[in-house]
């Protein structure tokens, strides 16, 4: 499911004397897109079809994509890192000591890594930076 929210800021209204503007704030308006791919409007309850949008998910671009090589080497120590997060710290060094206990695979603890990042992408946004420089 996908929610989109959008924020709508009126145009002033002036309907009084002194000029002051009596236009509300703004208001909202809330999509639910469930998995059939019809949309509903929660402001009015109507049932919205035949919507394209694109949606360009944030983590894709805030995080180097998973094919690169850096984050399977993150993960066997190739590359030594001091981390500015320290909960992705953490969890790498958790994952080298369960791949060398045969718990986890290398491809599995990237997969978990690679998922790691892009649901915090915004806080480990700097050491992506420092390690991966571009993408």
């Amino acid at each position: 499911m996908v929610v989109i929210i959008i924020i709508h800021k009126l145009p002033p209204q002036y309907d009084n004397e002194d000029k002051t503007d009596t236009s509300p704030i703004c208001f909202v308006t809330i999509f639910i897109f469930p998995s059939s791919g019809a949309a509903s409007c929660q402001n009015c309850k109507r049932q919205i079809t035949n919507i394209n949008i694109k949606l360009t998910n944030m983590a894709n671009v805030t995080i180097p994509p998973k094919s690169r090589a850096e984050w399977s080497k993150l993960i066997s120590g190739e590359i030594d890192h001091k981390f500015k997060n320290y909960v992705l710290q953490i969890r790498i060094y958790q994952m080298r000591k369960d791949i060398s206990m045969g718990r986890l695979t290398l491809d599995a603890a990237t997969t978990q890594l690679y998922e790691l990042c892009c649901k915090y992408s915004l806080a480990v946004q700097a050491d992506c930076k420092d390690i991966f420089k571009t993408w």
